[in-house]
């Protein structure tokens, strides 16, 4: 499963952590659902993923 984390407040971007980029579920700019600051591109975000067991 990957998040998209919002480099500027750290916190979950987007709801959706299934998505996977470029593929992300709305277009840019956009808002954070964590901090609401303004997502220009994707160079404010960080992909992590998480593997499960």
């Amino acid at each position: 499963m990957k998040f998209y984390i919002h480099k500027d407040c750290g916190e979950t971007a987007v709801e959706r952590p299934d998505t996977v980029m470029p593929e992300l579920p709305i277009g840019f700019p956009f808002t954070c659902i964590s901090c609401l600051g303004e997502i220009e591109d994707e160079s404010d975000l960080t992909t992590v993923e998480m593997m499960s067991q």
